[in-house]
């Protein structure tokens, strides 16, 4: 930016440089073995208003342990650095994306977020993206964020097992059983699936 603060003098602005130093982010690591990433998307489309908050969710269906996060979020914003835009867990755990940066910005708030504070938790449930503005004066619309979550799969608890009948042995040559009212000595008991069957020896 150039000011000119006196009159009188006139010039021209013929050309300028901007060189740039840094190291490139380190790549993301990959997906645990056996790891999966699921992914869903959701457009609210909805006002982002003065010295409010405004919220969208979006719920992830498979039963996964977290080993990363990937955030994409579109706004439209006035005034870029009014806003605050953080990600809620299902567990209710709160994580900022991004802090007031900005400054007034070209109307467009797009970015992507990976942060590592949900790895170890549980995915599924309802995930909330939420966008506080801070500022009086300028207004937006949250368009749409997608979240992708990546995670390998809980192994299921053991399926009960089925419990056997423990049935009785069929009497032993020579063995007394007990003659219940209505039965006679060397009277044939009836058979029925599962049950002893024999003959009564006198007592």
């Amino acid at each position: 930016m150039v000011e000119d603060r006196a009159g009188g003098d006139v010039g021209t602005l013929r050309n300028w440089s901007l060189a740039l130093t840094g190291a490139r982010p380190a790549p993301e690591p990959p997906p645990a073995a056996g790891g999966r990433t699921v992914t869903q998307t959701a457009t609210p489309n909805a006002a982002i208003r003065d010295l409010q908050t405004t919220t969208s969710t979006i719920a992830i269906n498979d039963d996964l342990k977290t080993t990363g996060v990937r955030v994409d979020v579109n706004i439209a914003h006035t005034y870029a650095s009014d806003l605050v835009v953080k990600l809620r867990s299902p567990q209710g755990q709160e994580v900022t994306l991004r802090n007031r940066e900005g400054g007034r910005g070209n109307g467009t708030v797009s970015f992507t977020a990976n942060p590592a504070d949900f790895n170890g938790t549980d995915a599924k449930g309802e995930w909330t993206l939420i966008v506080e503005d801070r500022e009086r004066a300028d207004v937006g619309t949250l368009r749409s964020w997608s979240l992708s979550v990546t995670g390998t799969d809980r192994t299921p608890p053991p399926a009960p097992r089925a419990r056997r009948r423990t049935g009785q042995q069929p009497a032993a040559a020579g063995q007394s059983l007990e003659c219940r009212p209505g039965c006679a000595p060397g009277k044939q008991l009836p058979h029925r699936p599962g049950s002893v069957h024999g003959f009564l020896q006198p007592g």
